[in-house]
């Protein structure tokens, strides 16, 4: 090799040296937890519904506690007026009258606002309620944050969920996943759901 070519590697190992240490970097940096990832810790199975206050499709407030005597299916979405989002509560919507035959209510919630899920309920004739949790309240407590929805940095949605609760508000199944494209198995909430007393 010549002098030139030896200097070319010398460089390219340097460049290639660099990249991989502003890649280990990155990684370190996105281990750390975030603000919202520190102050949550997911509910488990088998523990108390975290009781926060959410606002209906009116902004008027409602407590998860509200639905206590029923067996309740809290499903969080990442977004109104999104694809799966809207698939998913539609699913939801066209399945209602199996999960009330099981005593179940079904209850969306979203970080979307109030005038967002009222619209997007409309739209979609949805026959249960939808609820928003502006604040992240809620998905701070059930410790299910999605940072940097859809390539926003910053914004936070909630990750899509399913927490089946028992009349007593207590945590009898959840589905939670990392993917937001991904929906729950509706048979299968519907399986658990009658597991519920």
């Amino acid at each position: 090799m010549d002098g030139y070519r030896v200097a070319e590697a010398v460089v390219l190992v340097n460049i290639f040296s660099l990249w991989r240490l502003s890649r280990v970097r990155a990684t370190l940096i996105s281990l750390e937890p975030s603000m919202s990832a520190r102050d949550a810790s997911m509910v488990n199975v088998g523990e108390r519904a975290p009781d926060v206050q959410l606002v209906d499709t009116d902004r008027k407030p409602v407590k998860i506690s509200d639905f206590r005597g029923k067996k309740t299916v809290l499903a969080f979405f990442p977004g109104a007026f999104t694809g799966v989002c809207t698939k998913e509560m539609c699913t939801f919507r066209d399945g209602l009258s199996k999960f009330n035959d099981l005593g179940g209510n079904v209850v969306g919630i979203s970080v979307d606002s109030p005038f967002s899920n009222k619209g997007f309920s409309e739209t979609n004739r949805l026959s249960f309620r939808v609820l928003s949790d502006y604040s992240r309240e809620a998905v701070r407590s059930y410790g299910i944050p999605l940072e940097n929805f859809a390539g926003l940095k910053g914004y936070t949605a909630a990750k899509r969920s399913v927490f089946i609760l028992d009349k007593d508000g207590t945590v009898r199944f959840k589905w939670v996943s990392d993917d937001p494209s991904i929906e729950p198995n509706y048979d299968q909430l519907l399986k658990e759901l009658e597991k519920v007393a």
